[in-house]
């Protein structure tokens, strides 16, 4: 039987709902008044270009690509000692 995570579908849906409206509503007083805070806008909204960009970067230059779930090996990590996993095994 696959594992099930208490709450699937809806945490996932709910917590990513939330992380939108968070990073909606963390600039959102540059919108009020009778003119755009650009300067605030810009304080408010710059890590999200940057870290797309350096994403795509990463990207570009390690040549990874997204796996898909059903190509993903799970099973084979358990027998894995630390050394193998990447770990010092301390």
């Amino acid at each position: 039987m696959p594992y099930r995570a208490k709450g699937y579908p809806f945490g996932p849906i709910f917590s990513f709902i939330l992380c939108l409206l968070i990073i909606a509503g963390q600039g959102y007083t540059s919108f009020i008044g009778s003119s755009v805070d650009w300067q605030g806008l810009l304080v408010s909204y710059i890590s999200l270009p940057l870290f797309i960009m350096t994403w795509l970067i990463y990207k570009f230059v390690k040549k990874t690509k997204v796996v898909a779930l059903k190509e993903c090996d799970f099973t084979h990590a358990e027998s894995l000692t630390s050394e193998e996993f990447g770990g010092t095994g301390n």
